[in-house]
């Protein structure tokens, strides 16, 4: 939950302005030159808590105020569930990712290389472009995210272990079928079977589950490696630009396939943080 803005929290930010600092310092430093300190110093300050109660009360100064502070909130969140994911991923996967995201950097400073220091060219990795690597490695995180708690999940439950305790229920079930005082014992019975059928169909889901996200990794890689080789041999920048501009479709294919599978969690900030920065 937002945390609501004080009025003093207006008036602080009003104060903090840079304009108002520059401001108030040379109204001091000019009151003590003028050797009238007493007489200027009040007015100094009457003119201060008119400023400040006047841009404290404004509707659009509260309204940016508000939108920066949720904006923050937000960014400080954002940064915290990637802490968490991060620290939930096995060390092996921490490097993939890490590996992964160092190679859509070298493809960020390969657009710079190709437009050069004197270049006139305005062919660089853009904001577009960056915000597509961006999202690239947001949903390959999440899918090592997903993965890793597959993983848990089917190290966790002994698949041979279901089948036997099925076939040994099934036995019991079959030994008390005849005997009529044994009926409400069958009927759990059977219940049971129902219940480790179902555990077994969502352990099977969940293998399968787990073999596309690791596909789907697989492909992702890839995909951004051949970028990165075919930029560092042919020195292409329309090439190199064709290629990430791919990646947009790519990313909506990943999306809607984990969104059939309902595989990738549901995170409270589902925004793509911002991996890869301008240098």
């Amino acid at each position: 939950m937002a945390q609501r803005v004080s009025t003093m929290d207006y008036i602080a930010e009003a104060f903090k302005w840079h304009w108002n600092l520059l401001a108030v310092g040379a109204g001091v430093v000019f009151s003590v030159l003028s050797g009238k300190p007493d007489m200027f110093i009040p007015i100094l300050g009457a003119a201060e808590i008119t400023y400040l109660g006047l841009l404290s009360t404004n509707p659009k100064f509260r309204r940016a105020i508000d939108a920066r502070q949720q904006k923050d909130e937000s960014t400080s969140l954002r940064k915290e569930q990637l802490r968490k994911i991060m620290n939930t991923l096995p060390t092996h996967d921490k490097e993939r990712f890490e590996e992964l995201k160092e190679r859509c950097s070298t493809l960020n400073r390969l657009g710079k290389q190709f437009r050069g220091p004197e270049s006139t060219e305005e062919f660089t990795f853009d904001n577009m472009h960056i915000a597509s690597l961006d999202r690239l490695l947001w949903m390959f995180l999440k899918l090592l995210y997903s993965k890793d708690a597959i993983d848990r999940f089917l190290n966790s439950t002994d698949r041979n272990e279901l089948l036997r305790d099925v076939r040994d229920t099934q036995g019991r079930i079959d030994e008390l079928e005849a005997d009529e005082s044994k009926r409400s014992i069958v009927r759990s019975l059977t219940d049971k079977i129902d219940t480790l059928n179902a555990r077994l169909e969502n352990y099977d889901n969940a293998e399968g589950n787990c073999e596309l996200i690791e596909a789907e990794l697989d492909r992702i890689e890839q995909k951004i490696t051949a970028i990165c080789e075919q930029g560092l041999n042919s020195r292409d920048p329309s090439s190199l630009t064709t290629q990430v501009d791919g990646i947009a479709e790519s990313i909506s294919a990943t999306t809607k396939a984990m969104q059939d599978l309902e595989v990738v969690p549901d995170l409270e900030f589902d925004d793509a943080p911002e991996f890869i920065c301008e240098e």
